[in-house]
């Protein structure tokens, strides 16, 4: 999306938003600002009443006391005496209430403490009888940080008790040099900003207009009782004084009702004068010059009449009764003109005088004697306009800071209106393949609970594995799937930022037109999000979110998520916005390597403020079924004791399992058994290191992996094997017994993981291979081998993941060190090369079609040089390259090439089937340079079975390829795979 685009697009936002505001807010009269009125006794009311009742857009401002950035609200004598002044006022009146903003006394309140203090203090405001919020800081606190907080949670929880709200805030004078950074933060969440009529205003409420964007309230501390027009001129010099700046409103905060009549008749007359025809300038645009006593430029705010030739104007005359003074008015061109005179204080009209000379530019004088005049200017028979650009500033797109206040303060109105919700959920889990079938896929029917107080609970309804229920109620372990969890959630309120935002343009997602805002981590080493969240740009919700993590203590390397949110409606027709889907891609580490986890939660079936909850969860809890809480420390499980759930109280991050089975494929006459425990302790002894451990008798394979910082793993590798390896020589198809040996390897090593993005992974190892050879009972005593000898392997390996796409590449060199001859004393070409190089790249995409039919494509190469008999490519059911149909031990390859495809469906929940075919290309090249072809294809079949076990069932044939060398064609695996409890 190009920049232009972008612009036009927040442009069209904020036209809407703009004219969504003015829609909704009280106009004043035509292009004065609207007038407010402060009233603190009850008799004040009908004074207001009976004085300001013909001014169009008036006010009222009730006093209702002080919060402390402690959190200590109003007294109830306050708030009493403010519901005392709104019982008295007429329905319909527009009043705003005035809280001042004090520091408090304590020394420090974490988060969570405050927001519960201040949510309290704003429910005892009558806050549903009024249309407007006004926060007035009384001095600065010594902590802003808290200052910030505290305004911005009282903004958001008063638009959540009444979302119409209009907010003003006000600065103490001088915001503009001494509290800039204060205001330009907690100001975002304002309509409106206050300025006290003071010395030095124009600069604040420049910097207000200019840097802030925002309206200016001027605030006129007026109240005179020896002279009841004190308040009238106050707010005529503030209209005049005002020149060029945009005010909204001018709040008379009078003290008494002693000059409400007189400052109401005075507003009351000017806006009958101007009507809404009329648009503000400045003097300079007036087509007459101005002059006092012949001398002096009098202060000047002039009005166009946009319908006519008219030009009206307020000025300060600095004229008394005991010292009138003479205005007069010179045309800036011959056309002639008249005057209207008038007192802007009371209304009396001023006789007007003056004759045109001949061949002059028309003058005209008046003689007043009152501090503020009105006059108006008339252009006799004239039709044109006065010809005038009268700038209108607004803004075209809204600032970051804006866009995020705006959603916190509609969230929090959806907050303060929830109770409950319930939803149905399907979390499905898809395996990236690691050598047994084509991976796992583990399905969970659930039932989410959420309520009010943030309680949430799931209940597990189902379980699938490989698309089979399970008919047992056993428990998934999720918590050891979940990465680290962030406390420190983007986009809300909090008292130390921890999140940078910044406007990346806007979408359209879905036919919604929102504000699109990048999110990264002030701290990139905290573990915390980065990404992007899509706002709806008329009604500030959650459209969508692309959210990463890194790091942590947890397996999980990588987690990238993507929610959909929509919005639904309870039976009272208020909207909630909820999530309807996240897929989720994860990089966990396993035996210090990583793997590809792909997650998806789709909810259906919404129930939100539902009368039936309570019975719904109390049966829940009821049941046998699993149930987990989404806590501070991750999801886990509620255990089940009498008829209570408790939250798990072990953090237990162990999984144990047992694999047991079988396997034939042609290699040799009988069965191989499988037998086998598998530990994995995702914390081991509390320091955030994982270890993983694999027995079975005469093999032992242990991996140790430690997280340096978010990005980068170190680990350990331990493979230890009494099972021999068969190494077999072939000519022509034919078996040469006569070279033939058996190979033990022991391994030991270490490896260094980078995660340099959430979808790479970089991953470079070292490992030491000690091997012993024995011949067998076929070798020829002349064929020599040594007893023990030893291979350096270097190797770096890179994957990328994205939305079920995978791709791996490695490269890796072997070098040997005390191999000695190896082989016949007569041989011309060597055995075993003192070093080799392989290499390789493998693709594959899964996709899912409904609930649990998959389909899988897969291409591959793998190649090297200098390869021998020992490091060449052995496909086998357990390794790669896998050529299906190959039985283990019989070819070795240096280079390959693999394509296959795969797909798996479901009968009736029972049983999993899953068909898959391969075709490869590959040579030997000791035997020959050509390449030759292999086809194989596969049948796996998946069921549940006795003792909580799953069955997994495979069958391979070998349709084409070195078939003489077979034994069978055929090969038969069967692995039954039991969970332990942790």
């Amino acid at each position: 999306m190009n920049s232009s685009y972008r612009r036009a697009r927040a442009t069209a936002l904020a036209v809407l938003l703009v004219a969504g505001a003015s829609a909704a807010d009280p106009a004043g009269a035509g292009p004065l600002p609207r007038l407010a009125v402060s009233l603190r006794e009850q008799a004040g009311t009908a004074a207001f009443q009976h004085s300001c009742s013909l001014l169009r857009g008036a006010a009222v401002v009730v006093p209702a006391g002080s919060i402390s950035t402690d959190g200590d609200g109003p007294s109830a004598e306050d708030i009493d005496g403010a519901r005392r002044l709104l019982t008295a006022l007429p329905a319909g009146s527009d009043v705003l209430l005035h809280l001042q903003i004090a520091p408090g006394g304590a020394a420090s309140l974490d988060e969570g403490t405050l927001e519960s203090r201040l949510s309290a203090a704003v429910a005892t405001l009558p806050l549903a009888a009024v249309r407007g919020l006004v926060l007035q800081v009384v001095r600065p606190a010594g902590d802003n940080r808290l200052l910030r907080f505290a305004l911005a949670t009282l903004a958001i929880k008063a638009r959540g008790a009444n979302p119409g709200l209009s907010l003003t805030m006000g600065f103490p004078p001088g915001v503009s040099t001494s509290l800039v950074d204060l205001a330009r933060q907690a100001a975002v969440y304002a309509d409106a900003v206050v300025v006290s009529y003071e010395p030095g205003w124009r600069d604040d409420a420049t910097w207000i207009e200019r840097s802030l964007h925002k309206p200016v309230v001027i605030r006129l501390d007026a109240g005179s009782p020896q002279d009841p027009q004190a308040a009238a001129r106050a707010y005529l010099d503030a209209l005049i004084d005002a020149d060029d700046l945009t005010i909204e409103t001018v709040w008379a905060d009078l003290g008494s009702t002693d000059g409400l009549a007189s400052l109401c008749s005075t507003a009351s007359r000017l806006a009958s004068a101007l009507s809404d025809a009329f648009a503000a300038t400045t003097a300079a645009a007036v087509p007459v010059s101005i002059a006092v006593d012949g001398i002096v430029q009098p202060a000047v705010r002039a009005y166009l009449d946009t319908r006519s030739a008219d030009v009206s104007m307020l000025m300060r005359t600095q004229a008394t009764r005991e010292r009138p003074r003479t205005l007069s008015f010179a045309g800036r061109s011959e056309k002639p003109f008249e005057i209207d005179c008038a007192d802007a204080l009371d209304g009396r009209p001023v006789p007007s005088s003056g004759v045109p000379a001949p061949g002059q530019a028309p003058t005209r004088a008046c003689t007043v004697s009152t501090s503020h005049a009105f006059v108006t200017v008339r252009w006799a028979g004239a039709d044109e306009r006065i010809a005038e650009a009268v700038n209108v500033t607004g803004r075209a797109e809204l600032r970051v800071e804006e866009i995020l206040a705006r959603w916190q303060q509609a969230r929090e109105t959806e907050r303060q209106a929830f109770q409950n919700a319930m939803a149905s959920c399907l979390l499905s889990l898809h395996f990236e393949p690691v050598g047994f079938g084509g991976g796992f896929d583990v399905a969970l029917e659930l039932r989410h609970f959420l309520d009010h107080t943030g309680v949430r609970d799931w209940v597990q309804t189902g379980f699938f594995l490989n698309g089979v229920r399970l008919k047992s109620r056993r428990e998934f372990p999720l918590p050891q799937l979940e990465p680290e969890r962030v406390l420190s959630q983007p986009l809300q309120l909090r008292l130390d930022e921890q999140y940078a935002y910044s406007l990346a343009g806007t979408d359209t997602v879905g036919g919604v037109l929102s504000y699109v805002v990048r999110i990264v981590p002030k701290d990139p080493n905290d573990t915390l999000y980065r990404g992007k969240v899509w706002i709806d740009g008329i009604r500030f919700r959650n459209v969508r979110a692309e959210l990463e993590q890194r790091g942590g203590r947890s397996n999980v390397v990588s987690h990238v998520e993507t929610q959909e949110f929509e919005a639904i409606t309870d039976r009272q027709g208020r909207e909630f916005t909820v999530i309807r889907r996240i897929y989720v891609q994860e990089v966990l580490n396993a035996a210090g390597r990583s793997f590809l986890l792909e997650k998806t939660f789709d909810f259906s079936d919404y129930l939100v403020n539902t009368e039936g909850f309570a019975s719904a969860l109390a049966e829940a809890r009821a049941s046998e079924d699993p149930m987990y809480r989404d806590t501070a420390t991750g999801l886990r499980s509620l255990r089940k004791e009498g008829t209570e759930r408790v939250v798990e109280s072990s953090d237990s991050k162990r999984i144990r399992s047992l694999v047991m089975g079988a396997m034939y494929d042609g290699t040799f006459r009988f069965p191989i058994p499988i037998a086998g425990l598998s530990f994995v302790d995702f914390d081991f002894r509390q320091s955030g290191n994982q270890l993983s451990v694999f027995f079975a008798g005469p093999i032992l394979a242990a991996n140790l992996s430690r997280p340096l910082n978010t990005r980068l793993r170190l680990g350990l590798d331990v493979a230890l094997s009494a099972v021999p390896q068969r190494s077999r020589v072939y000519a022509a198809d034919r078996e040469v017994t006569a070279e033939n040996l058996w190979k033990f390897d022991e391994i030991v090593g270490g490896l260094a993981s980078w995660q340099p993005t959430p979808t790479l992974s970089l991953t470079g190892s070292s490992h030491l291979i000690v091997s012993a050879f024995r011949t067998t009972s076929d070798t020829d005593p002349a064929f020599r081998v040594p007893a023990r000898a030893f291979t350096i392997e270097h190797a770096a390996e890179a994957k990328f993941f994205s939305h079920g796409y995978g791709v791996t590449t490695t490269i890796l060199r072997g070098d040997r060190l005390g191999w000695g001859q190896v082989g016949y004393a007569n041989a011309t070409q060597p055995v075993v090369q003192p070093a080799y190089l392989k290499y390789s790249a493998e693709f594959g995409k899964q996709g899912y079609v409904g609930r649990f039919t998959k389909l899988g494509v897969s291409l591959a190469y793998y190649g090297g040089d200098g390869l021998d008999r020992f490091s060449q490519y052995r496909p086998s059911f357990l390794t790669r390259p896998r050529i299906r149909g190959i039985p283990s031990g019989t070819d070795a390859f240096d280079d390959v090439g693999i394509a296959g495809v795969a797909y798996g469906f479901n009968v009736m929940e029972l049983v999993k089937f899953e068909g898959a075919y391969s075709h490869a290309w590959a040579r030997n090249r000791q035997e020959s340079d050509r390449f030759r072809n292999f086809d194989g294809v596969e049948f796996n079949v998946g069921t549940s079975a006795p003792w909580n076990m799953f069955l997994q069932g495979t069958i391979s044939y070998a349709v084409r390829g070195n078939t003489a060398r077979y034994d069978s064609r055929w090969s038969v695996y069967l692995l039954l795979f039991k969970p332990l409890r942790r």
